[in-house]
């Protein structure tokens, strides 16, 4: 194990980090990791409305984000808008489906790999693909 090793180790965020998986801070950890995220450009007006709400209105302002910042060069805001619509509505019909499909427990392993397979990540980046292309691909054709 080299050095970069133990800088990245005992670097305080990842002590931070430890200390924060391990709840030393208790009901504290929140305020803690709000702050922490500042640099990412994290919104505090997530903290108050919790988990299911924020990642819904997440994705919905992501949607709309699309609609503003939009480079007629690439194809990016349209690839970011249709994984966001996937994971927004159709990730979750597909977890609802399979969730109330027939079979019982003969069938739940199935059912629960495919409900994993069609809900990733991945997943919304294949069907972004398919739609409008390679994430960044350019679209202006007078920009080569």
């Amino acid at each position: 194990m080299g050095d970069d090793f133990w800088g990245r180790a005992l670097s305080g965020d990842s002590a931070l980090l430890g200390l924060s998986r391990a709840d030393v801070f208790g009901a504290f950890d929140p305020l803690l990791n709000a702050f922490a995220g500042l640099r990412f450009q994290r919104d505090f007006s997530n903290l108050m409305i919790g988990a299911v709400p924020t990642y819904f209105l997440g994705a919905v302002q992501r949607i709309t984000q699309g609609f503003n910042r939009n480079s007629p060069k690439t194809n990016t805001a349209e690839f970011n808008q249709l994984k966001e619509l996937y994971q927004l509505a159709v990730a979750p019909a597909i977890n609802v489906g399979l969730s109330w499909a027939p079979g019982g427990p003969l069938l739940a392993p199935a059912y629960g790999g495919t409900m994993m397979a069609l809900t990733s990540p991945n997943a919304s980046d294949a069907v972004a693909e398919a739609f409008v292309g390679a994430k960044g691909a350019k679209t202006d054709p007078g920009d080569e």
